[in-house]
C-alpha cells in the first residue's frame, strides 16, 4: 500500500497556505487524507468549511509518510491543541515521517518534540517563542522557508515555495510553472 499525505485541520486553519501544497500532491498523484479534532466540520480562517475524513484519534500512523499543518488565525483550544500534539508525537515515532508546517503551526511541532535539534522558521515573535519555553532559540532562522532533515517550515506568505518544497521532498512529479505568472 502506498502511503498517503495527512493534512491536519483545526478551527481557523489558514486555507490559502494549503492551496499549493494540495495542488502539488494532486499533480503528483499522492493520496490525501484530512484529519480534524473530530469528524465534525471545521471552519477555516476565511470561512471555508471542511469536513475531515478522520478524527485525530482515528489516524493510523503507518498509513502516512508526511503530515501537513497549515497556520491558524487564532490559538487552538486546549483540547484541540493536546489532541494535535498527541497525534504529532505518534507520527514522530516514524523517523522517515516528513513534517511540513506553515506560519504559526511549527509551535505544534515544537510541543510534540519534533523540532528538537531542527532548524525552523515560524510566524511568531522571538519574545513569544521564548515565553512559550518549547523552542530552541539557537535553531530559529528568520527566513521565509527552512528545511532541515525531515522538517519543512515556512512563513505563511511563502506558501508557494512551501508547497513546492513538499513536492520535492516527496519526490513527486509536478509542474512548478503552474504556480508562476
Amino acid at each position: 500500500m502506498e502511503k498517503k499525505a495527512l493534512v491536519m485541520l483545526y478551527p481557523y486553519f489558514s486555507e490559502y497556505e494549503l492551496s499549493v501544497a494540495m495542488s502539488v500532491l494532486a499533480q503528483g498523484g499522492k493520496g490525501i487524507v484530512t484529519a480534524g479534532p473530530s469528524e465534525e466540520a471545521v471552519r477555516g480562517e476565511a470561512g471555508l468549511t471542511c469536513t475531515p475524513d478522520l478524527a485525530y484519534e482515528e489516524v493510523e500512523a503507518d498509513d502516512y509518510d508526511c503530515v501537513i499543518l497549515p497556520g491558524m488565525a487564532r490559538p487552538l483550544s486546549a483540547d484541540t491543541q493536546q489532541a494535535a500534539v498527541e497525534l504529532l508525537h505518534l507520527l514522530d515515532e516514524d523517523e522517515d515521517m516528513l513534517f511540513a508546517a506553515c506560519s504559526r503551526a511549527p509551535y505544534l511541532l515544537a510541543m510534540a518534540g519534533v523540532l528538537q535539534d531542527k532548524r525552523y522558521t515560524i510566524a511568531m515573535y522571538e519574545q513569544e517563542q521564548q515565553a512559550m519555553g518549547i523552542f530552541a532559540p539557537e535553531n530559529f532562522r528568520k527566513q521565509p522557508l527552512v528545511q532541515h532533515g525531515n522538517v519543512i517550515t515556512a512563513m505563511g506568505s511563502n506558501f508557494i515555495a512551501f508547497g513546492e518544497a513538499l513536492g520535492h521532498a516527496l519526490r513527486l512529479s509536478f509542474d512548478e510553472d503552474w504556480y508562476r505568472a
